[in-house]
């Protein structure tokens, strides 16, 4: 799908984009092939297909215990914990058995 330079235009506008002209080029180049894949994905036949609200759907509603079908269960194990010495080296700053951070909001709110 050819792009045209008012359409290329508007769309740098709307993104806030000051294109040199080679960049211009390049955009364009990159666009069309966007706008091409979109339009292949548009001529896809879709009819027959389920509309999903979730990529795991469950006919109850309810969270399946191991997780979603084909995912581990989000667990932990003792091959995915670190020793509180290991940690402590690992840290930047540490303070009793805890992780030091930086203050990200003041006292007053």
């Amino acid at each position: 799908m050819a792009l045209d330079d008012t359409s290329l235009d508007q769309l740098a506008d709307l993104a806030r984009l000051e294109l040199a002209e080679e960049e211009r080029d390049e955009l364009r180049v990159e666009l069309e092939r966007l706008l091409g894949y979109l339009a292949q994905l548009q001529s896809v036949d879709v009819s027959g297909v389920v509309p999903m609200s979730r990529p795991f759907d469950s006919d109850d509603g309810a969270h399946h215990p191991g997780g979603p079908p084909g995912c581990r269960p989000d667990a932990v194990t003792s091959e995915r914990t670190l020793a509180v010495e290991r940690l402590e080296q690992l840290a930047p700053a540490w303070m009793g058995e805890r992780f030091r951070v930086a203050r990200t909001v003041d006292e007053s709110g």
